[in-house]
């Protein structure tokens, strides 16, 4: 019998190396953007990151990444920025990038129940700096982008579970 469950896995059963290591390996990372100034307050934020993306208000923006589209939409935006203490607008040129060329995307469930939805996650892996950029994309809802977290690289490893769809890497 077949299953119709798919299978999810992690990176390190897939024997691949930690993303502190592929920083080190050459040809896998490019340079990290230029940070931009933090917002003071939503609406400063929001206008940061509607700039950098190059989206007006009310916009939207589509993006192929490696493995389809990425709708950015304006309205949704503020889901990034609303963590005020995290200023995500600050990394908001790392998002295209991270979206373009990922280092990895995996494919894994959120939610329980009847709120559980399939999300695709992004990782660009940067040389430079300490960070690096997770990108969350709901395909329930047409691909469109969820979140944007800079997050350093010691904790990129947890996000590197699922089915992975795609490696920038062999």
């Amino acid at each position: 019998m077949i299953s119709n469950t798919p299978t999810y896995t992690n990176w390190k059963e897939l024997n691949l190396l930690s993303a502190k290591e592929l920083r080190k390996v050459k040809g896998i990372t490019d340079n990290a953007p230029d940070k931009l100034p933090g917002g003071n307050g939503i609406d400063e934020a929001m206008a940061i990151l509607r700039g950098a993306l190059n989206i007006p208000t009310g916009g939207k923006l589509d993006i192929m990444s490696p493995i389809g589209n990425v709708i950015v939409e304006e309205k949704w935006l503020a889901h990034i920025v609303e963590k005020r203490d995290a200023a995500r607008e600050r990394y908001a040129k790392w998002i295209i990038p991270a979206i373009v060329n990922p280092t990895e995307i995996w494919q894994s469930p959120h939610g329980e129940g009847d709120r559980q939805e399939t999300r695709n996650r992004f990782i660009k892996l940067f040389s430079d700096g300490k960070n690096d950029m997770l990108i969350v994309v709901s395909i329930d809802r047409d691909n469109l982008l969820w979140n944007a977290i800079p997050m350093p690289t010691r904790s990129v490893d947890n996000q590197r579970e699922g089915i992975l769809l795609y490696q920038s890497y062999r």
